[in-house]
């Protein structure tokens, strides 16, 4: 009797080996690596997602409010030449929280000193904001890019463009992932960028500056971002 409680405790008070423990920091490394980046991604998708439709209620509201205080029509406020200039920090802080604006013809360069770049992350995408923009930061460190109509005959007063750059001067200052294409009507309605035809929101296209432009209807569609990880083309039925 003695001598099988001696061997219970033996059994109970014995450790595991070196080689047992090793081989189960191994296996909990290769989980580890296999699960960790799907929940980084997965936190970067849901970030992206919850900043995106912020920026869309802030933006809509702002040029919604913009448009009905001056006679309905933003218009009556820029004129069809990019003749804003006029209206300065003082003017926009009245809708948005600014830190900055940065007037239009070469200033802008003081409010948005980087490049962005298109979906592919290597090609540059110099339509996004530049000298006849208006450029401002708010305090909660987005910067946007109001771009006058170029009175087409398609409808040049539907055509006011705003790019959004959800996070600022951090990276990666790049369509789809924290920089963002809209129109604006004249009303000042929010609409997404989906009749371009060169644009796309195609993580495979290489070499468009305009590859991304199509990420805001994307995400204002489905309410996701899985064209990080597939392909869709503009040929794709799914865009259809």
């Amino acid at each position: 009797m003695q001598n099988s409680g001696g061997g219970n405790l033996r059994l109970f008070t014995q450790g595991f080996t070196l080689s047992e423990v090793l081989i189960t920091l191994g296996i909990i490394g290769i989980v580890a690596a296999m699960t960790l980046p799907s929940l980084i991604n997965h936190y970067r998708d849901r970030q992206i997602l919850s900043q995106f439709n912020h920026a869309v209620s802030l933006f809509s509201n702002a040029f919604t409010q913009m448009a009905n205080d001056n006679g309905g029509q933003l218009t009556n406020l820029f004129g069809p030449w990019n003749d804003f200039r006029h209206l300065g920090q003082d003017f926009y802080a009245q809708y948005f929280k600014l830190l900055k604006m940065c007037i239009p013809y070469g200033s802008y360069k003081d409010c948005v000193p980087y490049k962005i770049y298109a979906l592919d992350k290597t090609t540059e995408a110099p339509e996004v904001c530049g000298t006849y923009h208006h450029v401002g930061i708010l305090e909660n460190g987005m910067i946007f890019c109001l771009g006058m109509p170029n009175r087409r005959g398609d409808g040049w007063e539907d055509r006011f463009t705003l790019s959004v750059d959800l996070n600022g001067a951090q990276r990666p200052n790049t369509l789809g992932y924290d920089v963002f294409m809209f129109y604006i009507s004249n009303t000042g309605t929010l609409r997404n960028v989906k009749d371009w035809g060169a644009s796309s929101c195609d993580i495979n296209l290489k070499g468009s500056g305009r590859n991304g432009f199509r990420c805001s209807e994307w995400i204002q569609k489905y309410q996701n971002v899985d064209y990080l990880h597939h392909s869709y083309p503009n040929s794709s039925s799914i865009w259809r």
